[in-house]
């Protein structure tokens, strides 16, 4: 009886001090490394997640798109001393308009013991850039462009210098062509079709707000697009 009383009150002790232990490494979680790659038009990637706590650890990690301003977030929990390899599995809108050169940020936030329910300070901020995947086969070359007429090609971008906008093609057919913009001045991400013949105008995000007009252009060669790109006073 005197051993099963020691025992349940070291046990009880153990329980009482663990999360005051476990507190004193309050940034466990620590993102090691990470890739965000092209393919097939959109973007992809992974992420190695460290735990360092000797539990399993819950957590929200946050990754952003600094230069089209696009966030994601995901929960996720990772074994304890240990490190896992997570699939970034992106939103259409963030996976569709991020492109090679955008900065990355990321961060696991609301990091929480899922044992001791002790709550951890946030992970370290990793930064990291877009790059061309080897899945990456785009059927035309993005274009950076001022104003004028342009033949683009489904799911390429097109980068408008003076406004900032960036226009995707999502796809055409001889009756209109749906697009994807962003860099737009109520921020976020649009999706426009524009029938042949047809103009619409917007206002992009550019310090003066700039005004740009779009025309699809019905050219004599169906399976070309030509968009028509005019800043406007």
């Amino acid at each position: 009886m005197f051993k099963f009383t020691r025992f349940l009150s070291i046990f009880i002790l153990a329980l009482v001090l663990a999360p005051a232990v476990l507190a004193d490494n309050d940034q466990p979680v620590r993102i090691k490394s990470a890739v965000v790659e092209t393919e097939y038009s959109r973007v992809v990637g992974q992420a190695e997640i460290c735990n360092s706590a000797p539990e399993r650890v819950r957590y929200t990690l946050d990754v952003k798109n600094l230069t089209i301003n696009s966030i994601y977030k995901r929960n996720l929990s990772v074994a304890g001393n240990t490190c896992e390899t997570v699939t970034l599995s992106f939103k259409e809108d963030f996976s569709d308009m991020s492109n090679v050169d955008d900065k990355i940020v990321m961060v696991a936030k609301r990091v929480q013991g899922l044992w001791s329910q002790v709550k951890y300070d946030f992970s370290n901020s990793y930064s990291t850039k877009v790059v061309k995947g080897e899945r990456d086969y785009a059927d035309c070359d993005d274009q950076t462009v001022e104003d004028g007429v342009f033949d683009a090609c489904d799911m390429d971008f097109i980068y408008h210098t003076p406004s900032g906008l960036r226009i995707k093609v999502l796809k055409h057919n001889p009756e209109y062509v749906d697009l994807k913009l962003t860099y737009l001045e109520w921020g976020g991400i649009k999706e426009m079709r524009i029938y042949k013949g047809r103009t619409k105008k917007i206002r992009s995000n550019s310090g003066q707000f700039s005004r740009v007009e779009l025309t699809n252009v019905y050219g004599e060669n169906k399976d070309n697009t030509y968009l028509k790109i005019e800043s406007a006073s």
